[in-house]
């Protein structure tokens, strides 16, 4: 069963879950952190067969291919899709991303920390969402942080000391 509030998979077979806390939510601190590598557990826990039944009883199409790529999308996508898919699922490669209205500083040290010490296998990034009203205007206004202090990686194996 998918347990995180908002999972969103790309064209590409990429998927990302989603984690939303207001700053007076007491878990904003270290169980937020705890609860979406939870998610991300359980979800690397099931198969593509499980996936593609969640999202499709949710959704209006009757595939998550379909619901992903449309209806109309051409087979050799859609086995390609099927194909990503289930490998990100069973090498558990997710984006992790906390939504919050105010980042605490713990929280912020946290992500950048854990961003600068993870792999392209799985990235961790919080976006803070300010929000501001003006008359009838309404703006939201992210901030991310974790994806931009993550150093870029080598491809060449590191060298022994």
């Amino acid at each position: 069963m998918l347990r995180t509030q908002l999972l969103a998979i790309e064209p590409d077979g990429s998927i990302t879950l989603c984690e939303v806390k207001l700053r007076r939510n007491p878990e904003i601190r270290r169980q937020v952190i705890g609860q979406v590598l939870a998610y991300a557990a359980g979800l690397t826990a099931m198969t593509y067969e499980e996936v593609d039944r969640e999202v499709s009883a949710r959704s209006e199409h009757d595939s998550l291919p379909k619901t992903v790529l449309g209806s109309d999308a051409d087979p050799g996508d859609l086995a390609s899709f099927v194909a990503s898919v289930t490998a990100r699922l069973r090498r558990g490669r997710f984006r992790l991303v906390l939504a919050v209205d105010e980042l605490t500083d713990e929280l912020r040290a946290t992500i950048d920390f854990l961003a600068t010490h993870t792999d392209a296998e799985m990235e961790l990034v919080a976006i803070e969402v300010a929000y501001a009203r003006t008359g009838d205007v309404e703006v939201l206004v992210p901030r991310v942080f974790g994806a931009a202090s993550a150093p870029k990686r080598s491809t060449k194996p590191a060298a022994a000391s």
